[in-house]
């Protein structure tokens, strides 16, 4: 049903800006109108930048009390205009006694004060209503020409505004450049489910640079930013956050996992603001019979990769020990410095509130819940040494007090921020380690939920687990990945490259990467000069096939440089890219384990990825932010096909049977490169991930990165192609329901083709 159009509501955006639609408005609505909160919830951005004895200037001051109530608390000479005579008539007799305050019919971008009358201008939503879309352009130029000329050296333009994006363009095009400070606060107050912002614009004959600053809410600390970009950028995270807000506080679904909220510190005495401060998840019970509403979970600094908290599932059981409906679980990093939990929770306390479920009370007190480590696991180092490549490292081994029967070994790396960098579960079973006196030996059976599940998914894109196929996996670390694709695919071979050696040595010995296993060779080496020279001696073997891969995974490097985690920057330059497709069979796949911090790195990894690739699909890791790219050469084509029987086989004890290529020269030794087993005498390769060059090399500069369409689901890409993937992963389901790989198949997108790519 169409509504009846009244003056209260335009008929389009533009009205707002014509003065006939306010004359029609403020003769139907005349009571106090608020724009974007009233003067008590603006009062402390008012109060920090107008002082008692300010000349102030109100435009568009509408029929609000905000100057009524300025003039009530001390602010004498205020001066209001509005282009509504009916307004102005309203509100001259509403004034009282208030005799210095006075109210003119003027339009604020033609006015008929003289210069540097005023040394306070304040707009409140009157720049949203007069640039109402895009085209009003012309308006809001003459009215800051106007404020320009009628404020005095070093007076304040304070203008209130939801900071859509034209308007936020508008401002930061005006006023840096004509010599202004300019300052954005994000104000305590919401329009709906929008945050509001308060630009302070400063005026000043000439600074020698632009001056940009950002203060966050209730914060009276201000950052100098370096450029406009920072500025949008500041904004665009706030209203954001503010939708996030909005989602989380009807009820969230139990089962779903959702993206981690990170906030920053906008003080510099609390660590480096390029790293989050806190890392938030929320987590709400199944049960509806909880206790209590909401408490605050604060995870121990440096525990926050323990498998207790370190996924959604695992938050959800330490929840289920809680007496609390919903859960906000608190993640300290390891970057900043923090004090005592005291300290840490009155930190907290501003913003805890706006993770509350609906029915808690603002002014309410959150219980603040937290575990010693001792509480949380017990753990177990079983081997402490360090790599001249590497670093500091510890085999430990430990067990979740919330499920006491399950032992896990992790490979941690001790640099200048502990991480982990292999986990397998444990088993009774197997020869005891003198060294450990432990008797749990990995399982190679099962693979821990982490960034190794898509990809291990990705083998099922082509073949099953009986089919014969060769794997590369350049980047080896602890060997988990590795052991359990050797275990399920029983004739795969698997070649390994490895630039560390004493990571060699800590797979075969703690995380069951067998020794003796003829399907498996592993090379101590670079994995960007292996693949180089591979590819060259492809070529001048006149592109023999014995020596290409059916699967390649690109699992290799752990850095920060320019927002790249995972793989090395080299590792996506087109020129390895070229290489990799060189050593990989047509019909083969790539599979790379991509983890980015800035969607301008993704956007260029991906650009080049395409430009070598043509299909490129993906699938994201639940709980963590590593994202898998399955890329094909050419578009796959896949017919569905009658299932294997896979169970009875898998299930039968096969006698040994050496093939032919287990007679033959290993592959290493055919193609002339490293030696296998990682033999330590080898001395490793003196280039390292931290010599290669930086990420912006990726791209070449001549050719500008194009702005990607959405990507699609891949049913709608290719409905055959999801079905087999989707039926192979079922197969594998019914023989193994320990590790599921569906969601992944349900999950996958592919990236959609641009023009520069072709």
């Amino acid at each position: 049903m169409k509504l009846p159009r009244t003056a209260l509501v335009p008929g389009t955006p533009s009205e707002f800006s014509k003065a006939d639609f306010w004359e029609d408005f403020f003769k139907l609505r005349k009571s106090s109108f608020e724009w974007y909160g009233t003067y008590t919830e603006i009062r402390d951005i008012i109060q920090r930048y107008v002082k008692p004895t300010d000349r102030v200037l109100v435009v568009g001051c509408g029929n609000s009390k905000m100057s009524e109530e300025m003039y009530d608390e001390g602010f004498r000479n205020i001066t209001n205009v509005d282009n509504s005579q009916i307004v102005i008539d309203q509100m001259n007799a509403r004034k009282g006694d208030r005799d210095m305050m006075h109210y003119y019919n003027m339009d604020a971008s033609k006015m008929e004060f003289y210069e540097d009358a005023f040394t306070v201008v304040i707009d409140k939503g009157t720049l949203d209503a007069v640039m109402s879309d895009k085209s009003c352009t012309e308006t809001p130029e003459k009215m800051f020409s106007e404020y320009f000329r009628v404020l005095k050296n070093g007076g304040r333009y304070i203008c209130i505004t939801l900071c859509q994006d034209f308007i936020v363009e508008k401002i930061l095009q005006y006023f840096p450049n004509n010599g202004w400070l300019v300052r954005v606060h994000k104000l305590g107050v919401f329009n709906g489910s929008l945050p509001v912002f308060s630009f302070v614009m400063t005026k000043f004959p000439k600074l020698p640079q632009k001056i940009l600053e950002i203060a966050a809410d209730g914060s009276s600390a201000t950052r100098r930013v370096e450029n406009e970009g920072q500025i949008k950028e500041f904004i665009r995270s706030q209203q954001e956050y503010a939708m996030v807000l909005k989602d989380i506080r009807k009820k969230v679904d139990p089962d779903q996992s959702r993206p981690p909220i990170e906030l920053f510190s906008s003080s510099s005495d609390q660590g480096t603001s390029e790293f989050p401060r806190f890392v938030m998840y929320v987590v709400d019970r199944a049960m509806a019979r909880a206790q209590r509403p909401y408490a605050v979970f604060i995870i121990p600094k440096g525990k926050e990769t323990l498998r207790a908290f370190m996924n959604h599932e695992a938050r959800k059981k330490v929840a289920a020990q809680t007496p609390y409906q919903r859960v906000l679980f608190v993640v300290l990093h390891g970057k900043h410095e923090y004090g005592s939990q005291a300290e840490i929770q009155e930190e907290l306390n501003s913003v805890v509130m706006d993770f509350a479920p609906p029915g808690v009370e603002e002014s309410g007190q959150v219980p603040y819940l937290s575990l010693s480590a001792e509480d949380i696991e017990t753990r177990e180092i079983r081997l402490e040494g360090h790599s001249a490549i590497s670093g500091p490292y510890a085999v430990e081994d430990f067990r979740n007090n919330l499920e006491p029967d399950a032992w896990y070994r992790q490979l941690v790396i001790k640099g200048e921020e502990r991480y982990v960098l292999s986990e397998v579960r444990l088993k009774k079973g197997g020869p005891k380690l003198k060294r450990a006196k432990c008797d749990m030996v990995p399982d190679n059976s099962y693979l821990l939920p982490g960034h190794e599940r898509p990809i291990v998914a990705g083998l099922f894109l082509k073949y099953d687990p009986d089919d014969k196929f060769r794997v590369l996996v350049l980047g080896v670390a602890g060997g988990a990945m590795s052991a359990f694709i050797l275990h399920h695919f029983k004739n795969c071979h698997v070649t390994g490259i490895e630039l560390d050696p004493d990571l060699v040595e800590l797979a075969r010995t703690w995380f069951g990467l067998s020794r003796g296993e003829t399907r498996c060779q592993i090379i101590t080496d670079d994995a960007i000069k292996y693949v180089t020279q591979l590819c060259e001696k492809v070529k001048t073997t006149g592109d023999d096939q014995d020596l290409k891969y059916d699967i390649i995974i690109a699992d290799f490097g752990m850095n920060t440089v320019s927002g790249l985690a995972c793989p090395i920057p080299q590792a996506l330059e087109i020129k390895y890219l070229e290489s990799l497709q060189g050593v990989m069979k047509p019909e083969g796949v790539l599979m790379i384990n991509l983890l980015c911090f800035t969607e301008e790195i993704r956007a260029r990894a991906m650009y080049n990825v395409r430009r070598i690739f043509k299909v490129v699909a993906k699938t994201k890791c639940r709980d963590f932010h590593n994202e898998i790219l399955y890329c094909f050469p050419e578009k796959p084509t896949f017919v569905k096909r009658q299932p294997q029987k896979i169970g009875n086989k898998r299930n039968k004890k096969r006698k040994s049977k050496k093939s032919e290529d287990d007679n033959s020269v290993s592959h290493c030794d055919k193609i002339g490169l490293g030696r296998p087993n990682g033999e330590r005498d080898i001395k490793a390769n003196d280039k390292t991930a931290d010599d290669h060059k930086d990420l912006d090399a990726m791209t070449n500069a001549d050719l500008p990165i194009p702005k990607a369409k959405l990507p699609m689901r891949l049913d709608k890409y290719d409905s055959d192609w999801a079905m087999v993937w989707r039926e192979r992963v079922s197969g594998w389901n019914k023989i193994s329901n320990d590790v599921d790989f569906r969601e992944f198949v349900s999950s996958a997108t592919v990236e959609r083709e641009v023009d520069y790519y072709k």
